[in-house]
């Protein structure tokens, strides 16, 4: 889909869980998005990178490093939100990543 474009983030996790059927070990990691129009891909990475996406669009994140990888539908919400925002659910079961009138509810296992 074009206007797709890759997005990475810092995430740290202090305990073991599972993301996208896949275990993931404690540890410090990139949270990358791909999102699409109805669902989000959604990557966990190794790599630490100095920038997400360079000044022509392409993402920095090395796919060899990818630790775990969910494809999560999109939900749309009435309200918008500008800033893209990243939040853990009080019971820890989802990482929910918002951004316009999207919600994105990626399910965490621990």
């Amino acid at each position: 889909m074009a206007n797709r474009r890759e997005r990475g983030h810092a995430f740290e996790a202090s305990h073991d869980f599972t993301l996208g059927g896949k275990p993931v070990l404690a540890g410090k990691y990139t949270l990358w998005t791909l999102p699409g129009a109805d669902e989000w891909e959604v990557y966990l990475n190794s790599g630490m990178y100095p920038w997400g996406v360079d000044f022509d669009g392409n993402a920095q994140r090395d796919p060899a490093k990818d630790v775990a990888v969910a494809t999560v539908p999109v939900t749309r919400v009435p309200e918008s939100l500008e800033q893209f925002t990243i939040v853990m659910t009080e019971d820890g079961s989802q990482l929910l990543l918002k951004w316009d009138d999207v919600v994105v509810a990626v399910p965490i296992q621990h």
